[in-house]
């Protein structure tokens, strides 16, 4: 690796003798001013992907967990109740009506985004590893949850469905190593 050139220069203003503003810089106190190493133009070099963060501790585990999935939750509400406002405006014409639709959509959007993420992260906390699968397990959790009041074989469907379409989701969203 270059070593890095450095040079002396600091900056003082040079006043005319009319006494207006200054016109020029002059160098004259020392600091150092690093040059830039010269790029290497021959092979264009792919960006480092971060490490996913995966806490090490148990207790940092459950906080991260509990954390992300408060957050999904919450972020889930807003926008299912943003959805819902919409939604109840366009169809049913009053603010009652907009405003249940909001609170049903906000619990619906809340709790899938929750389920989802907290499976996920709960996951990836206990394997380590951060895949396709993870997403995988908290999309099947979240199908489940969402189709269980309608009995046991909607659930199976509900995860399977939501299994296969986060699956195919993120083979053709992430990038191939």
């Amino acid at each position: 690796m270059a070593r890095r050139q450095t040079r002396t220069a600091a900056v003082c203003l040079a006043r005319p003798p009319s006494g207006g503003p200054p016109r020029s810089l002059a160098f004259a106190a020392p600091f150092k001013v690093a040059k830039r190493p010269p790029a290497d133009t021959t092979a264009a070099k792919p960006a480092a992907q971060a490490a996913p963060y995966i806490p090490v501790t148990l207790v940092g585990k459950v906080f991260y967990v509990v954390m992300q999935t408060t957050s999904a939750f919450v972020n889930g509400s807003i926008l299912g109740a943003l959805v819902g406002v919409v939604t109840g405006a366009w169809g049913k014409k009053t603010w009652v009506g907009a405003r249940t639709e909001a609170m049903s959509a906000a619990r619906s959007w809340g709790g899938i985004s929750g389920v989802y993420t907290g499976l996920t992260v709960f996951t990836k906390a206990v394997r380590g590893v951060d895949d396709n699968y993870n997403a995988v397990i908290g999309a099947c959790g979240s199908g489940a949850v969402f189709s269980l009041q309608s009995g046991p074989r909607a659930a199976l469907q509900g995860c399977a469905t939501f299994a296969l379409f986060s699956y195919v989701v993120d083979m053709f969203a992430k990038p191939r190593e």
